[in-house]
């Protein structure tokens, strides 16, 4: 392990200690989930301490994030994720003890897998320099997207839950995580990727344990970033894909400033008008997407996750930004989470809407608001909030 590694799970274990005295009882709310990731094939071997962290601070779902790495236009780097026997023994373990999983893999640009030195590569291809996920156009059936990263979680969710025949907890599998271009060009091959998912849990009899979903990215409800993009053909295949999904999720990045108002000045005036914004994206991304674009079959009642959710150093206008050196405002995330919070209270008021859950991203250093691996990101009031609503003691 990296003395980085060994810092990071030393906090890990401060911070479970200090939590220990709060009992798991005590938290009812069980709708968001904390974002477990990793980004190099050892970040999941302390997954159990890890784990126990999260539940200490009150979780009770959790969005397991491999990242895979991406070089070539129709390849997966398999080598730095960690091995699908460690994620297995993760899954077991949160499965064992009835925490619900979304299980989200990431593609993420090679430039950010830490071994890679651009200079040193022998690549001179553009895509090594490609800042963002969104923009891989992959082929997933040329690149094994099922074999490599789909089938074997789902090989090992089948041993589990032979194992455990009655546990509480149930896997959300998010197939194809903001692959903006590649869902565009490749939607057909997706829609394979979905249905040998599909075959596999049925021949399983896993179908009261997983449900399967795709995670868009927040650039499907910006028109010229995505729907005006689509020729007929491909917004057929999207159509077709999405309604073979048991459920959709939604990274939630947009601008959060859009009711705002001079005279609200107390932060909870502020964090009234994130909510509004929040359930505004989430009502006009139904009805004038899936609705509207797409003209999907159930796009009524399909279940509505929201996938991400942050405030970076974009503040509240643009929550997505978190490269650079610009500090992130603890007042402006502070809003945002409340603001978030708030929504996800106020959820019920939308019909068809009671049953979403949410996930809190808190990687890296201008996220991590607990302060798990970076301290100085630590946001305290960030978190009362975020303490209080898994309690079910937010107001």
């Amino acid at each position: 392990m990296t003395s980085q590694g060994l810092i990071f799970h030393i906090k890990l274990l401060c911070c479970l200690l200090i939590s220990c005295s709060i009992s798991m009882d005590t938290f009812a709310n069980d709708k968001l989930a904390i974002t477990y990731a990793s980004f190099n094939a050892a970040d999941y071997d302390n997954y159990k301490s890890d784990i126990e962290t999260f539940r200490s601070i009150g979780f009770q779902r959790i969005s397991l994030v491999p990242t895979y790495y991406h070089e070539n236009i129709h390849e997966i780097i398999l080598t730095a994720t960690p091995p699908a026997a460690m994620i297995g023994n993760c899954l077991d373990y949160l499965i064992a003890n009835d925490i619900d999983i979304i299980y989200k893999p990431h593609i993420d640009p090679v430039k950010y897998l830490y071994t890679y030195d651009v200079f040193e590569s022998d690549n001179s291809s553009w895509r090594v320099n490609v800042p963002w996920r969104g923009f891989f156009d992959m082929d997933p059936v040329i690149a094994g997207y099922y074999e490599n990263i789909v089938k074997p979680v789902l090989a090992s969710l089948a041993e589990i839950y032979k194992k455990i025949p009655n546990s509480a907890s149930t896997v959300r599998i998010e197939i194809g995580t903001e692959m903006m271009n590649s869902i565009i060009r490749y939607g057909d091959k997706w829609i394979e990727v979905v249905q040998e998912a599909r075959n596999f849990i049925d021949q399983q009899k896993l179908g009261n344990y997983i449900t399967v979903s795709h995670n868009f990215s927040h650039h499907i409800q910006i028109e010229q970033d995505y729907i005006l993009r689509l020729r007929e053909n491909e917004k057929r295949w999207l159509k077709d894909f999405l309604q073979q999904l048991d459920e959709i999720s939604v990274s939630q990045y947009m601008d959060l400033t859009i009711f705002m108002e001079p005279a609200q000045s107390t932060i909870y005036a502020k964090a009234e008008a994130v909510a509004k914004a929040v359930l505004h994206y989430h009502k006009t991304f139904r009805e004038d997407i899936l609705k509207g674009h797409l003209a999907l079959n159930n796009w009524d009642t399909i279940k509505l996750n929201i996938g991400e959710f942050g405030i970076g150093v974009g503040g509240l206008k643009h929550p997505n930004y978190w490269e650079g050196s610009k500090t992130v405002d603890p007042v402006e995330q502070e809003i945002g989470i409340l603001g978030f919070l708030k929504a996800l209270d106020q959820f019920s008021i939308l019909e068809n809407e009671k049953d979403l859950d949410a996930t809190i991203w808190t990687v890296g250093d201008k996220y991590d608001i607990f302060g798990l691996q970076y301290q100085g990101a630590k946001n305290e009031n960030a978190i009362s909030h975020i303490t209080g609503y898994l309690k079910d003691e937010f107001r």
